[in-house]
């Protein structure tokens, strides 16, 4: 929106100045001209915002045919902290795939995330843990089927630094308190420095360190996320009472 007044106030504060340096009245500046000049540049500049953030956006539940392209944006995270920092500790083909993606639609658990019409992010929420969650020294005492637990969380690469990541958040912190959840958990490599600032902001909380689904781990001698290294995990739990 073009604030007239403000535009005003700044073309007098010009005039003031071109007066002050004795600039004759043939060369001050006309109103009129300045205006449309201002007026067009906040347009373009409105431009450019509407282009470089999203203009429409949705949340849901993922079907059978957004398979594909939950695929290719796993593979598009992969290889993009592949290139960079692995923050996630992620790996093409081996975590996340194609059958995490496919057993969480199956499960009806898997959520994403569109900007016109594109699938920009995805999570799956249910109530499933792994065993190590029960060594966490968590602060709330709850059953079972009040736990929501956030998994697979990713953005993908193009969007980075749009708020996406806060949007799932935010729906999956209204999802569990409408489904009456007493607590959201997640766990994140410990690395992943982005992540854990964002999750701490949002008020979750650290809870403990763990081994978990490590291949090499002789205390974790399963494995449902094939991983070639140790990874530690942050646990977070955030209490539904201060959503």
């Amino acid at each position: 929106m073009v604030h007239w007044g403000n535009i005003l106030n700044y073309y007098i504060i010009w005039l003031l100045s071109c007066v002050n340096l004795g600039l004759p009245i043939s060369r001050l500046p006309n109103l009129y001209l300045w205006l449309i000049v201002v007026a067009l540049n906040v347009t373009l500049s409105h431009l450019a915002i509407s282009q470089t953030f999203p203009i429409y956006s949705q949340s849901r539940k993922a079907s059978e045919k957004d398979l594909d392209e939950i695929e290719n944006l796993y593979i598009s995270v992969c290889r993009q902290l592949q290139r960079g920092i692995n923050y996630a500790c992620w790996s093409e083909g081996e975590y996340p795939t194609r059958n995490i993606a496919d057993d969480g639609i199956k499960k009806d658990s898997l959520y994403v995330l569109r900007v016109n019409h594109k699938i920009v992010g995805t999570m799956i929420l249910n109530n499933e843990y792994e065993s190590e969650y029960v060594q966490g020294k968590w602060s709330v005492d709850v059953l079972d089927n009040e736990i929501l637990v956030i998994h697979t969380l990713a953005v993908h690469p193009d969007f980075k630094k749009h708020g996406i990541a806060s949007k799932m958040l935010d729906y999956a912190i209204a999802y569990g308190k409408e489904l009456g959840y007493k607590t959201i958990r997640i766990d994140v490599c410990v690395k992943n420095m982005p992540a854990i600032s964002l999750y701490q902001k949002y008020g979750f909380k650290n809870v403990q360190m763990c081994q978990l689904n490590a291949l090499y781990d002789t205390v974790a001698t399963y494995s449902i996320r094939i991983l070639k290294k140790n990874i530690k995990n942050f646990i977070y739990q955030k209490r539904n009472q201060q959503l």
